[in-house]
């Protein structure tokens, strides 16, 4: 039930978003977005697109034709062993594949999860760790076979996170906890009392170990790595739908209430900001400049005193993350013609990519 009612409130605040707007865009959720060198993969409604950013051409899609049983949420993974994973979202099949990012053939599938994979997966280079909203954290070896599982109480919307000081894999779950996990073994190390809320972004590290997330109980926490212990909690606006990005000993994170921060790592408030729609995915910081979408038909670049450098206006709706590739800025829409734009680092738009419909 929780899980509906999340998604119900990511609807609202994806509809709320659409009634603001002029014209009817036809699309029900943001696309996952990968930039690899010159390369783009983009899980976008029926299929994922192979882009090549400098000629702007398509090489390839998966699947090659149109399956009405399959559709993408999560950003493809690219492993370091040059598998490129993908995770469909449903309606009927709940896969993990593994394909050659060179031509979208597949290598191997993962199919005994029940529910929709709607984080991306954490690849090393020996393992996969793929969260589930089945509830299951599935650990798989570098070939797609089963290692072990850890099952939670409620769904699994973030990506697993692994912080080496204490080389502990973390999940945040749906039931309000946040699990440390033997990264061999998937045994739990520690866990969490309820924290109050859902947690559906991954956490973020200090260099001391420091764990930091955000909740659905309007909180960012910060936690010891060694033993989960709470060390501080920050009240925000709304729920906290991001992973913190660190950033010279002060963290941005956005909220539910359009509202976007920066908070030192003791917890004490530097600034915050209202923005113009709810922040419902991870800030890209770069260039001395804080990137992100509300919901609105702009994307945004604020300083990192909070000052708004540049916003750009484009058409469709945008609530996925902006993703960096080289000099160059990467947004998809909203939009089933438009899936891509590619703007420079001042915001402007270079080119858009709009799929051949076959």
């Amino acid at each position: 039930m929780k899980s509906k009612t999340l998604l119900l409130i990511l609807t609202l605040f994806v509809s709320a978003s659409l009634l603001g707007a002029c014209g009817a865009v036809a699309a029900s959720n943001w696309s996952g977005v990968a930039a690899d060198q010159d390369m783009v993969y983009l899980a976008h409604g029926s299929f994922v697109y192979a882009i090549n950013l400098e000629n702007q051409q398509e090489l390839w899609r998966f699947p090659a034709e149109i399956d009405r049983n399959i559709t993408f949420f999560a950003a493809p993974v690219l492993t370091p062993d040059r598998q490129l994973l993908i995770g469909s979202y449903g309606p009927k099949e709940h896969n993990l594949y593994s394909v050659n990012p060179d031509n979208g053939s597949i290598k191997w599938k993962f199919d005994q999860a029940k529910g929709d994979y709607i984080a991306s997966p954490l690849a090393t280079d020996t393992a996969i760790y793929a969260a589930n909203a089945d509830g299951t954290l599935y650990a798989l070896d570098l070939n797609g076979k089963l290692l072990w599982t850890f099952k939670s109480e409620e769904p699994l919307w973030a990506t697993p996170a692994i912080n080496d000081a204490c080389s502990c894999l973390f999940v945040p779950s749906m039931d309000h906890k946040l699990y440390a996990l033997n990264v061999e073994t998937g045994e739990i190390r520690w866990e969490t009392g309820s924290l109050g809320g859902s947690m559906v972004a991954s956490p973020a590290f200090a260099d001391d170990g420091t764990v930091y997330i955000g909740t659905f109980a309007n909180e960012l926490v910060a936690l010891s790595a060694e033993n989960g212990a709470i060390l501080w909690r920050y009240k925000t606006d709304g729920f906290v739908w991001t992973q913190p990005q660190l950033v010279d000993g002060l963290l941005y994170f956005g909220d539910s209430k359009s509202t976007l921060y920066a908070v030192d790592t003791a917890g004490k408030e530097a600034w915050k900001v209202k923005v113009d729609g709810p922040i419902a995915t991870n800030p890209l910081i770069k260039n001395g400049n804080i990137h992100f979408t509300t919901g609105t038909d702009a994307v945004y670049a604020y300083d990192l005193e909070g000052n708004r450098v540049w916003q750009q206006t484009m058409e469709g709706l945008f609530q996925g993350p902006v993703i960096s590739s080289g000099e160059r800025l990467l947004v998809s829409p909203m939009n089933d013609q438009t899936a891509l734009y590619v703007l420079n680092e001042n915001g402007i738009q270079q080119w858009a990519f709009i799929p051949e419909q076959k």
